[in-house]
């Protein structure tokens, strides 16, 4: 029998907030996933050899994943849940097309010449926000770049949706606008984080890779496989994107890496 998405059990995540965090089941909400084991690998070939001879030298493990978002009182958030769009004193929520809140954990290796497994460790968390809106009388954001000094790029990004609040301090990093026969004209900002975030303090992945340590502990059956954290260690969410857009659900698309070797068990 071949295994398909149906025979998935288990996509539960913990988040590490002073180990008191209680897990959430996300299965019902989980769109893809993949799980990747990978060998970085040195060439020990020697002058006079005419092929290679690949020596693994570390293991990174790496999780992919697309979620839904849960809401009330339906089950999954969509464009109708989003509440504010906001840029300093402006909501520009009945303009707004699409949009992505992109959030990264930069990381260094930290573990020790001997371990056969990486095990990143966060040093930065990094956040950009992507608009796509319609242009209804003047361009919002490509006039400020062109005209105006380095202070008015200087924004206020704050968005809600679902009872979620996100509000950062933010400077616009580029804008553009388009125009193409037969379509309305569109206005594209691009914001990068200039400052300290609020946002969720809760449980969730955005939570935890916002204003959280960026840890999780993972415990995922496919059916055909169990990859869990092992004991006393966890796993990094490196990379968080947030991504909104008209008439669509909205989804979370995420990486996980383990920090250390994953413990593995057969479905």
């Amino acid at each position: 029998m071949t295994l398909t998405g149906l025979n998935m059990a288990a996509f539960t995540v913990t988040p590490n907030a002073g180990g008191s965090s209680t897990s959430v089941a996300m299965l019902g909400l989980l769109k893809a996933f993949s799980m990747t084991a990978d060998n970085e690998q040195v060439d020990s070939g020697g002058l006079a050899d005419r092929y290679e001879r690949m020596m693994n030298v570390k293991q990174g493990q790496v999780v992919d994943f697309t979620t839904f978002l849960s809401g009330s009182p339906q089950p999954v958030l969509t464009n109708l849940d989003i509440a504010l769009w906001e840029f300093g004193s402006t909501n520009f929520l009945g303009s707004i097309r699409s949009g992505r809140l992109d959030i990264s954990t930069e990381s260094r290796e930290a573990s020790g010449i001997a371990s056969a497994y990486k095990a990143p460790s966060a040093t930065r968390t990094k956040v950009k926000l992507t608009t796509q809106k319609l242009v209804l009388t003047n361009v919002a954001f490509l006039g400020t770049l062109l005209t105006g000094s380095a202070a008015s790029f200087d924004v206020t990004a704050s968005l809600t949706w679902g009872g979620t609040a996100f509000v950062m301090p933010m400077t616009i990093k580029s804008a553009k606008q388009r125009v193409e026969r037969d379509e309305v004209q569109l206005e594209e900002v691009v914001c990068t984080g200039k400052g300290t975030p609020t946002g969720p303090s809760d449980n969730s992945l955005l939570g935890n890779i916002l204003l959280g340590t960026s840890q999780v502990a993972l415990a995922i059956d496919t059916g055909g496989g169990q990859y869990n954290t092992g004991s006393g260690m966890w796993a990094l969410i490196t990379k968080l994107s947030t991504r909104f857009a008209d008439a669509a659900c909205i989804e979370q698309v995420g990486q996980f890496m383990f920090q250390g070797p994953a413990s593995f068990a057969t479905g």
